[in-house]
């Protein structure tokens, strides 16, 4: 633990530098009420969005006795536009859950976690196994490309081609912590319970119309940004803290312990102690915009482009730019 707390203590006043992203579309003024009772807003990073729809309410004057309900959730560590309905709309939920998206993902490769983002438990030999691309190292101060090389990062032509292969439908199962519902139980609860072999996690079909790299500032190359052992340590913990404490009042919550805030900052100052043990200068963070249907995962995105890689991957920070309601 003594390891541990040197991480985290110099980090909660120190200023995040990467990571992140301003409070709503600097073209736009939230919330907007797109039609009558149908609202979209901007969930900050580490709200719900259940805290999201209240502070609309509150910012709107809503009365509590009227119904409310967000269509297409946005997970803690996300931010970004959120569809809220009010009163008869809320029938119409279904409907609006299938609105296409837009969003912005910072992808961070050389690390793999149980979610697929930086709310999960680093993966046993994340570091050994995936920073030999993602990561440069000390001895390598000139980029590799992927093939059996031993660390550095991918080429620019290398990362445009991998994005191309993806747009189109894909097929890709639910990520096994999401609110899919199997045999009554959604699929974080079985995995929070050590259950999820137990089940077989459902795939489903969407689309991704358009997925492009967006340009990094201090890039390494036109796509690359390098991300120091350092400036990953401070994403960590400040995105980690960013989130209101939960209590344990409810089964699936107690299974989480607080969406697993310690056992998740354990696994991660080891794995940037280690990253440093072994010499990792930086890591490769790449920038991607994508156009999709709904349902498209972009937790799920980042593992598969750092697959591709030959690599592991997930997804740093995720910012839903637009929701195409029509």
């Amino acid at each position: 633990m003594a390891a541990i707390a040197q991480l985290v203590e110099p980090w909660f006043v120190v200023p995040v530098v990467v990571g992140s992203s301003p409070t709503g579309r600097p073209d736009m003024q939230y919330p907007i009420e797109v039609k009558d009772n149908v609202f979209i807003t901007w969930k900050e990073l580490g709200e719900t969005p259940l805290q999201a729809l209240e502070r609309l309410r509150e910012q709107e004057c809503i009365d509590a006795s009227m119904p409310m309900t967000y269509a297409g959730r946005l997970d803690p560590l996300a931010e970004g536009e959120l569809l809220i309905l009010v009163g008869e709309e809320c029938k119409d939920k279904e409907r609006y859950l299938g609105l296409d998206k837009e969003y912005e993902v910072e992808i961070l490769l050389g690390a793999s976690t149980d979610t697929g983002d930086m709310m999960g438990v680093l993966m046993q030999n994340s570091l050994s196994k995936s920073a030999r691309l993602g990561a440069r190292c000390a001895d390598k101060p000139k980029p590799c490309l992927p093939a059996g090389r031993s660390c550095g990062w991918p080429s620019d032509d290398v990362l445009l081609d991998v994005l191309r292969s993806f747009v189109g439908k894909v097929i890709w199962s639910y990520p096994a912590f999401s609110s899919k519902t199997v045999d009554g139980k959604p699929l974080f609860l079985w995995s929070l319970e050590g259950k999820i072999d137990e089940v077989e996690i459902p795939k489903r079909e969407s689309e991704i119309y358009e997925l492009e790299l967006i340009e990094p500032e201090n890039e390494i190359s036109k796509f690359v940004k390098g991300l120091s052992v350092r400036e990953l340590r401070k994403v960590v913990y400040k995105k980690m803290n960013s989130i209101k404490p939960v209590p344990a009042n409810i089964e699936s919550k107690r299974l989480g312990a607080d969406f697993r805030r310690g056992e998740v900052l354990k696994s991660w100052a080891n794995f940037l102690i280690n990253a440093q043990n072994n010499d990792v200068k930086e890591f490769t963070v790449i920038k991607v915009r994508c156009k999709c249907s709904s349902g498209t995962y972009m937790r799920t995105l980042a593992k598969k482009i750092g697959g591709e890689l030959g690599t592991g991957a997930m997804a740093l920070s995720i910012v839903r730019t637009q929701i195409v309601v029509t």
